[in-house]
């Protein structure tokens, strides 16, 4: 059953100059194990290798590091034109594959459907689901966890970019919030939330805050760290929380 609810998406990316501004704003003290890594090194690492390329390419770099596990599911939050739900689609099949991915958003979807369709195998677009309803429902759709395995949560904040797109029709900070908790909730043990958040339009800075805000409610809980990456003023803002591994 399909439901439409308010709520949209994202601004065209920026390919801003590089600043040494790339801040952790935790330290991790997870341990390894399997599917289980600290995000410190990765971030690091992906943000020092691809500082002059389109934050959504850094964002795609530090999704590629982590570890992953067959059955792992993924999350698409604002599925938008569908090229983060093919990124994610193509990981969940990687190796022995088995894993899922849901898509949700409130416009939009059919195009973003036969997007998919041409762009992935049979196997890969198979393990796709999408739902034409508001990020802030992921719990009507999947499992609680532990019986979800999500691995990676994905955002992109704003409006749908396009000539022909509604650029009134944008993600909102009540229910984007809303959407992280219950995202939180959902990861497995070194799991992910990766959020860019455009701040370039009227109410992006606002967003942007109220999502650091619950990334330091998160991290404060002591079961989440979390990463801020942020080049200069207008450029988009990546956030990524973590859930901590468990000793």
């Amino acid at each position: 059953m399909l439901r439409r609810l308010p709520r949209s998406r994202r601004i065209p990316a920026i390919a801003c100059a590089p600043s040494p501004r790339h801040r952790s704003d935790s330290s991790s003290s997870m341990s390894s194990s399997s599917s289980c890594a600290p995000l410190a090194d990765v971030f690091a690492a992906s943000v020092a290798e691809t500082s002059r390329v389109p934050i959504t390419k850094v964002a795609h770099e530090i999704w590629r590091r982590q570890r992953r596990e067959p059955g792992d599911d993924y999350v698409d939050l604002t599925v938008g034109h569908a090229k983060d739900t093919v990124v994610l689609a193509r990981m969940a099949n990687e190796g022995e594959g088995g894993g899922r991915v849901f898509g949700f958003d409130i416009q939009n979807i059919h195009q973003a459907s036969a997007n998919l369709k041409s762009e992935l195998s049979p196997s890969e677009y198979g393990a796709v689901e999408l739902h034409e309803m508001c990020h802030s429902l992921i719990q009507d759709v999947l499992p609680p966890a532990p019986e979800s395995r999500v691995a990676i949560v994905v955002g992109n904040l704003g409006y749908l970019p396009g000539a022909e797109s509604d650029k009134t029709v944008k993600t909102q900070p009540e229910t984007t919030i809303v959407a992280l908790r219950q995202a939180a909730a959902l990861l497995r043990p070194g799991g992910i939330i990766s959020l860019l958040c455009y701040v370039g339009h009227e109410g992006g800075a606002l967003e942007h805050q109220s999502v650091l805000k619950e990334a330091e409610r998160l991290q404060d809980s002591g079961s989440y760290s979390f990463y801020h990456f942020d080049r200069s003023p207008l450029c988009p803002k990546l956030v990524i929380v973590q859930k901590n591994c468990v000793n």
